[in-house]
């Protein structure tokens, strides 16, 4: 049987839709492949289900945490520079002699580096054993950064190139690239909402949720969404939530009117959206590489509201599944609140269609195609 190291590094946003991605991988590979997991968190939600769904403890990877900032991808801090070529080091000899301990070689095996860091691994792994190597591109790049460069020498190297979302494999542009969105279980039984048209208890609930699902980081936007809760035109009907941690979180404590509320980190996404949640937004100022959070309120017949960049306009229809807003735009996000809460029949059909374009999107059929990509190599 081949074998897979899966190369996850949990230590930037702890567990995200990067994290899920890698969940994914494992329940799509572990009946066809031996799999061997890592990670730079021991105690992460990562490393507990991918042992739950392995059977077998982690390897931990050494790391240090990337700073917060502005841009999406390259973000790192001056500390992460010094202490990563250390890291590095330390993690390729003790992976070296993980994949001896587990008789991995060119012929039996495959690396897969689901980030930037760990694909330095998987790079170096692969030139010192031949063994092949997978990257999971989630992020949009700047073409234009001297660290694109670099990331294109380790690339052209790997035999395969999974991209998210069709905008970032135009992004990158390079031969290998796979297309294979991220995918979303399949919600059985699920109505769309509506509004009663007296615009009150919307969806037997006193108040209409707009909840943001999000590491509190500045690239996500956050503070126009939080901005946008006090332009909304009816305040005391509207509550909007915004569930993460990160290092924003006290400054958009500060900002916080009375109808918006900082949740905290939630795990149960699907229970929230299934009982609480009747539209969701993703404010980003950078490009998403997909949009998870969008994607996965649509497969609840919840409307999104994103801005219009990147692979979050790519997978929202504009005023069809949702609505398109520029970046930076607290005015633009509360008038779509507004929108919704003022025409009960087409937030109604946009929950019909958001439910309808989320089959699209197939837990069944992505597992299909990662395991023909993997078996091909």
């Amino acid at each position: 049987m081949k074998k897979v190291l899966v190369l996850e590094d949990s230590r930037k946003v702890g567990f995200g839709g990067g994290q899920k991605g890698s969940l994914e991988l494992l329940e799509a590979l572990h009946e066809h492949f031996e799999l061997i997991a890592t990670d730079s968190k021991v105690d992460s939600i990562f490393a507990a289900r991918s042992e739950s769904i392995l059977g077998r403890p982690i390897h931990r990877l050494r790391s240090y945490a990337i700073s917060g900032g502005d841009k999406a991808s390259f973000n790192v801090g001056w500390r992460e520079s010094l202490l990563f070529p250390f890291f590095t080091l330390w993690n390729l000899a003790s992976l070296l002699l993980l994949l001896r301990r587990h008789r991995m070689s060119s012929g039996n095996a495959i690396l897969y580096a689901p980030s930037k860091k760990t694909l330095v691994l998987a790079w170096s792994l692969s030139r010192i054993t031949g063994i092949p190597y997978v990257y999971h591109a989630r992020s949009f790049d700047d073409r234009e950064s001297r660290f694109f460069t670099l990331l294109v020498i380790m690339l052209k190297r790997a035999r395969a190139i999974l991209c998210v979302s069709r905008t970032i494999a135009k992004n990158l542009d390079m031969p290998q690239c796979e297309l294979v969105y991220n995918a979303i279980p399949v919600q059985d039984n699920v109505s769309p909402k509506s509004i009663p048209s007296s615009n009150s208890d919307p969806v037997g609930c006193e108040k209409f949720v707009v909840a943001a699902f999000a590491s509190l980081l500045a690239w996500k936007g956050l503070q126009y969404l939080v901005q946008a809760a006090g332009l909304v035109q009816q305040p005391e009907l509207v509550e909007v939530r915004i569930y993460g941690e990160g290092p924003l979180r006290d400054e958009l404590e500060k900002q916080c009117p009375n109808n918006c509320l900082l949740m905290g980190f939630a795990e149960n996404v699907n229970e929230l959206l299934g009982a609480e949640v009747h539209a969701v937004c993703a404010p980003s100022i950078a490009e998403e590489a997909f949009g998870r959070v969008p994607m996965e309120a649509n497969s609840f017949g919840i409307p999104a509201i994103v801005t219009n960049i990147g692979a979050q306009a790519e997978i929202t229809l504009d005023a069809v599944t949702g609505y398109h807003v520029p970046i930076r735009d607290a005015r633009a996000i509360a008038d779509a609140i507004d929108d919704m809460l003022c025409r009960p029949h087409h937030y109604r059909a946009l929950c019909e269609q958001a439910l309808r374009h989320s089959r699209s999107f197939d837990l069944r059929a992505q597992r299909t195609r990662l395991l023909e990509i993997f078996q091909s190599i």
